[in-house]
């Protein structure tokens, strides 16, 4: 899934998440950090969209789409309009079509 040679612009409850997923549980890092049931949504982002090794990512159709488009074709469209128009092609949720494509976005797997 990792389709983007520019270094993935993660947050920084994902870097600790990314440092720290294979010795600890979630619950742990939940409470060095003062989280509630925060690291298991972080992990589970990560996962989806193939960042953690060897994990494969698990994508929807839609994503693909959002993949094969790249951000030059969403920008044209307009990201609000493309958003929209994805999400009732696909019986999503325009908010949801737009928070994958954030995080597409700045993990680098969207390209131009």
């Amino acid at each position: 899934m990792k389709q983007n040679i520019e270094a993935p612009d993660y947050s920084d409850t994902e870097l600790f998440y990314l440092a720290n997923y294979k010795n600890k549980s979630n619950k742990d890092m939940d409470l060095e950090l003062g989280l509630k049931r925060r690291m298991g949504k972080v992990g589970n982002n990560l996962r989806k969209f193939g960042q953690l090794d060897g994990e494969e990512a698990k994508t929807q159709p839609y994503h693909n789409i959002m993949i094969a488009d790249g951000l030059d074709f969403i920008a044209t469209t307009g990201v609000k309009k493309y958003c929209r128009n994805l999400g009732m092609l696909y019986g999503i949720s325009e908010a949801s079509v737009k928070s994958d494509y954030a995080t597409l976005k700045r993990y680098k797997v969207l390209k131009k």
